[in-house]
């Protein structure tokens, strides 16, 4: 293979990777699809969630302390409080129990049908 052609490949390889992680698919775990939009964890105004920050800094926990609280990692908790990541029901009641809150409480968004 010549140096150009190598070179051409290279750059081939690069921006295939580029668009990869663009497209989302970089970091998530096989069969987990991408959260767009407000996430169900937060309210819709804002895409975060405040309750559960501000109910894990009232119990004096970090987001690493929480999370090892829960079986998750800091990443996760952090991802939730932001609103980019969708926890499951069994996550959600661990961090209700370890926060001493309800799922409505943390979770709940005001105004949402049932």
């Amino acid at each position: 293979m010549e140096k150009n052609e190598w070179i051409r490949e290279r750059e081939t390889i690069k921006m295939s990777a580029v668009s990869w992680a663009v497209s989302g698919s970089i970091g998530r775990r096989a069969g987990v699809a991408p959260v767009t939009g407000a996430s169900s964890t937060a309210p819709a105004k804002t895409g975060k969630n405040l309750r559960m920050k501000a109910a894990r800094v009232a119990a004096d926990l970090s987001q690493a302390d929480l999370a090892a609280a829960v079986g998750a990692t800091r990443q996760t908790i952090g991802l939730i409080e932001a609103g980019g990541y969708n926890p499951t029901l069994k996550l959600c009641i661990a961090i209700c129990k370890t926060l001493g809150c309800t799922l409505d409480d943390l979770f709940w968004e005001e105004g949402s049908a049932t």
